[in-house]
């Protein structure tokens, strides 16, 4: 194993790690490294996107270390939304839009989903007037988009939605 395979094992460690930190905690309280988990999330999504745009001028990627990407970036994300929704975001969310701001993620999910499906029309070779946008970054926007489809469906699960 070289030194890519070496960080890519210890990447998913990483996110393994955090993944299992964040399920194992209690739903009902007692969060008191939210802020830790926020701060590991951050860096989680930020390590993910500082590489997705060192690698957006080149046409060499492997299929592999997209993924890896992808998937530290997403459970970076959905890690980083759950926590805020559970502790305090979900409770203004309900005060600012009530009880069916869950529902209204449904809106915000597609509108993700569609501007990803709009990126990748441009891979196609019959598109000639192509947009000067990295084809590096519409996982990237599908991949948020399925985070905030997860999130409603925990949300609704867990009654984040009640005050």
């Amino acid at each position: 194993m070289g030194w890519q395979g070496a960080v890519s094992l210890a990447g998913w460690a990483f996110i393994g790690l955090i993944v299992f930190h964040h399920f194992a905690k209690d739903d009902a309280g007692k969060f008191s490294d939210v802020p830790v988990s926020i701060l590991r999330a951050a860096i989680m999504m930020g390590i993910a996107l500082a590489l997705v745009y060192t690698w957006s001028g080149r046409k060499d990627i492997k299929f592999w270390y997209l993924a890896e990407v992808s998937v530290l970036y997403g459970l970076g994300l959905f890690v980083l939304l759950s926590d805020a929704i559970r502790h305090g975001l979900g409770a203004k969310l309900t005060r600012w839009r009530g009880p069916n701001w869950v529902k209204e993620l449904d809106y915000v999910y597609l509108c993700f989903g569609g501007v990803g499906a709009l990126t990748s029309l441009n891979r196609l070779e019959t598109v000639s007037d192509k947009l000067e946008v990295s084809d590096i970054y519409g996982p990237i926007i599908l991949t948020t988009a399925l985070v905030i489809r997860a999130i409603k469906t925990r949300s609704e699960i867990n009654k984040w939605n009640e005050a």
